[in-house]
C-alpha cells in the first residue's frame, strides 16, 4: 500500500506547483500587453492636419475608404502614432499608423 501511496502524492504534489506555476506566467503576460496598450493617449486631430504620408498610406491600403476621424498619441519614445476612422462601403473602421505611414505594430 505504501509502494502505492507514496508515488502517487508525489505525482499530485508535482502536478499542482506545475499548473500554479502556468498560470502565474500567463497572468503577468496577459497584464503586461494591457498597460502598453493603455499607455497611448490618444486626442482628436482634424482629418485636415493628418501627416501626408500617413493619409496616402491610407489611400494605398484602402482604396476607397474615407478618412472620417483622426487621433493621435505620442509614444514613451516620443514618436507619433496616429488613428483614422475610415468609412468604407458604410462601415466603420479604424486603422493605425506612425508618423511615417507604416503601419502601427505595438511593441510586445
Amino acid at each position: 500500500m505504501k509502494k502505492v501511496l507514496i508515488p502517487l502524492v508525489l505525482v499530485f504534489a508535482l502536478g499542482t506547483g506545475y499548473v500554479a506555476n502556468a498560470a502565474n506566467s500567463v497572468s503577468k503576460t496577459t497584464n503586461s500587453s494591457f498597460v502598453m496598450q493603455s499607455d497611448l493617449k490618444f486626442i482628436s486631430v482634424d482629418v485636415a492636419d493628418l501627416p501626408e504620408a500617413v493619409t496616402k498610406a491610407v489611400a494605398s491600403d484602402y482604396k476607397d475608404a474615407k478618412i472620417s476621424q483622426g487621433f493621435v498619441a505620442t509614444t514613451e519614445d516620443g514618436s507619433k502614432v496616429y488613428k483614422v476612422v475610415l468609412q468604407l462601403n458604410g462601415e466603420s473602421m479604424t486603422a493605425m499608423y506612425n508618423e511615417d505611414g507604416s503601419k502601427y505594430e505595438p511593441e510586445s
